[in-house]
């Protein structure tokens, strides 16, 4: 006799693969290029280091997928992009053609992992023609682990997310400018946790004579609540304190069940159904 367990199993993978047909867009066609992309090559895989032909740019794109990321300049020949995890979907320039330089899958390939990406992305992971930087090369034939080292001592050892692994990777290579798109940072951890990190190595960065380039946050964006602005000029003080408040109360409030199985599988149908339900 099936228990529930089975039961379980069965209606986690049902829910995920509605939620991964909904919400994931096709992955881009790799063969058809944007012309802004540069020829980035491995030279020494160990050791984290790539050519740039023709000569290096002096500026990096480094695109997240948070909201600001439909901003981002992709059709920028000054820019040199670097792309994430499964953001395959919004690497693209205004023509839906790929734009990325370097990829970057910090992650373990474990199951908490597998389970928040789309079941085709390691598969898609493999034919990426450009470098991809890992903690333990795999997955890739131009796979390259990540110069952690270099990055700690051009900086010092203080990361929480891909993010601030990028940004010291840009300054360990000399980049003049950095540009940072869909980095918004507004989910629990990311928030609480990554943020701290990020705007650190941004810190650090200008503090190094770097140009930080970032999409701007207006003042009507505090009312609609899509970024909570942290800090305010005196006149809009008790605008800011509002839209704070209220964006804690309707981010944050009504997923808290939600949050606590956020990063991995739910184990038991209550904790199914309490991420389900957020």
């Amino acid at each position: 006799m099936r228990g529930k367990s089975w039961l379980l199993d069965r209606i986690v993978a049902h829910d995920l693969a509605r939620r991964h047909g909904r919400l994931r867009n096709a992955l881009p066609d790799l063969t058809m290029r944007s012309p802004w992309c540069c020829k980035v090559s491995v030279t020494d895989a160990e050791r984290g280091r790539v050519s740039v032909r023709p000569r290096r740019r002096r500026s990096v794109l480094i695109l997240g997928g948070g909201p600001t990321h439909a901003v981002a300049p992709l059709d920028d020949p000054a820019y040199e992009v670097w792309c994430c995890n499964d953001l395959s979907a919004i690497a693209v320039d205004s023509e839906r053609r790929f734009r990325a330089d370097r990829w970057f899958e910090l992650h373990p390939n474990d199951t908490c992992v597998r389970w928040r990406r789309r079941s085709d992305f390691w598969s898609w992971l493999a034919t990426l023609p450009i470098p991809v930087y890992q903690f333990g090369r795999r997955d890739n034939t131009n796979s390259i682990d990540f110069p952690l080292q270099r990055v700690i001592r051009a900086g010092r050892d203080y990361f929480s997310c891909t993010f601030a692994y990028q940004i010291g990777l840009a300054i360990a290579e000399g980049f003049e400018r950095i540009a940072l798109y869909g980095a918004d940072l507004l989910t629990a951890r990311e928030a609480t946790v990554e943020r701290a990190t990020v705007e650190w190595w941004l810190g650090f960065a200008e503090g190094q004579g770097i140009e930080i380039v970032m999409p701007q946050v207006y003042r009507g964006m505090v009312r609609t609540g899509n970024h909570p602005l942290r800090y305010a000029h005196p006149e809009t003080c008790e605008l800011e304190r509002e839209g704070v408040y209220n964006w804690l109360r309707d981010k944050y409030q009504p997923t808290l069940k939600g949050f606590w199985v956020g990063n991995r599988p739910p184990r038991t149908l209550r904790e199914w159904w309490a991420w389900r339900t957020s």
